[in-house]
């Protein structure tokens, strides 16, 4: 969406991020510098993840948009179940994107 300002611009964009399911592997580092790249101004990159993969790939790459003058906002999504994990015993967690499944006490 090119930039605008005002609650009818406000909603243009959540309408279009509802849009969006998310869907197989997230290469956040990648996105993030093909975003910096994509805008020919200063912009603003939004990123919405786990920030569970590429951790340190993923900090530098926002880093290297915020000094390109872009605005960095990131949100650290988590399920409630991450939030309030039941005390005592093991557990099994099976990753959302590959399948994979840890026990973890």
């Amino acid at each position: 969406l090119p930039p605008r300002s005002g609650p009818l611009h406000r909603r243009a964009v959540i309408a279009q991020i509802d849009q969006w399911h998310p869907h197989g592997q997230f290469d956040a580092p990648r996105a993030i510098e093909r975003s910096a790249e994509l805008l020919k101004r200063r912009g603003v990159i939004i990123v919405l993840s786990d920030f569970y993969e590429a951790e340190e790939e993923t900090r530098r790459a926002l880093r290297r948009a915020q000094r390109r003058g872009h605005d960095v906002v990131a949100w650290h999504i988590t399920s409630p179940e991450e939030r309030t994990l039941p005390a005592g015993g093991g557990r099994t967690f099976v990753d959302l994107e590959s399948g994979a499944e840890r026990i973890i006490d």
